[in-house]
């Protein structure tokens, strides 16, 4: 008998528009002779269960919907929600509360990805090379002099919640520094500052396949100035795979990513950004619900390592899933 999946897509934060595509990417790709899967719409009002036969509100106290005067209920979640609630562990302690299976990493691992300076704090503590920062909350007293003194210029100032780089400005200039923490702040109340490091930016995926941890094929992003959301989503960037740099610095990016994922103790998929500067990569970033696009970063990587993303919806769903 077929599982029933519901694929999450939407969200409460500005990335909806990119997760529609991304969930629809994965209904498009999902086994239909192993999966029944149900596009559902995270809204800040109502979550929607659509088919083609109507739309259906989602009963949040089981996570079930009506029709036709039937209860349907679900084997399984496919999160394909980035940003809020999909990155931020809010859909994964509802899940864990209902004993719903769902893809991806735990609600621990959510929230402590999602919070941009924590994540760095911990991962420095495992020996990870990570630029130097600070944060910033409504209730902090900063001098611009002090900034530029400890993290030096150029830096770059962003949400310390967030995603696709929005509200990411790179600060080359003291007097910009106040309205780049302004510009931040109106997408979430802590802003982290961090030291700009300079070099060639690769991103690498990981993912638990058939009962193996694989590193996927390293990407280079070639941009301007910062990897916002006009460089990721509009065209404003290359990215190459496999990335341009020599066997033995790919072997050693391929290993930091590895220790990062372990340190993490992450679970299914995820997609880091690293930046190396004098042949050592330093982690940027951590992402725990990559786009899943054919022309997101993620699944060129699952192309490039002869995995399709039917294949891999498939084997994340089988990994969820109870045997």
């Amino acid at each position: 008998m077929r599982k029933r999946i519901a694929v999450l897509m939407g969200g409460y934060s500005a990335e909806a528009d990119i997760s529609m595509l991304s969930g629809q990417a994965v209904m498009k790709h999902i086994d239909r002779d192993r999966f029944l899967p149900t596009a559902v719409h995270i809204l800040s009002k109502l979550w929607l269960a659509k088919d083609s036969n109507g739309t259906y509100e989602i009963d949040k106290g089981d996570f079930s919907f009506q029709k036709n005067g039937e209860k349907q209920v679900f084997d399984a979640v496919f999160i394909a929600i980035h940003g809020r609630p999909g990155e931020d562990g809010t859909l994964q302690a509802y899940f864990d509360l209902l004993d719903m299976p769902y893809t991806g990493c735990s609600m621990q691992q959510a929230v402590l990805t999602f919070n941009k300076y924590c994540c760095n704090c911990v991962l420095r503590s495992f020996g990870i090379p990570v630029p130097q920062s600070l944060l910033l909350n409504s209730a902090s007293r900063y001098s611009v002099d002090d900034v530029a003194a400890q993290l030096k210029l150029p830096l770059f100032v962003k949400p310390n919640r967030g995603g696709s780089s929005l509200g990411t400005t790179k600060v080359k200039e003291k007097a910009a520094l106040p309205q780049a923490i302004a510009v931040a702040s109106a997408e979430g109340d802590e802003v982290i500052l961090e030291s700009a490091i300079e070099g060639v930016e690769i991103s690498v995926g990981v993912l638990q396949y058939r009962g193996k941890t694989r590193v996927l094929p390293l990407t280079e992003l070639v941009y301007e100035e910062v990897f916002d959301y006009a460089a990721k989503y509009e065209g404003q960037s290359e990215e190459i795979t496999p990335a341009r740099i020599d066997a033995a610095l790919q072997e050693e990016v391929k290993r930091l990513a590895l220790s990062v994922y372990r340190a993490l103790n992450m679970k299914g998929f995820s997609r880091s950004e690293y930046v190396i500067r004098a042949g050592l990569p330093h982690l940027l970033d951590v992402n725990t619900v990559p786009g899943l696009t054919e022309q997101s970063i993620f699944p060129q990587q699952l192309n490039a390592f002869d995995i399709s993303l039917g294949e891999f919806v498939t084997a994340e769903l089988e990994r969820v899933l109870p045997q």
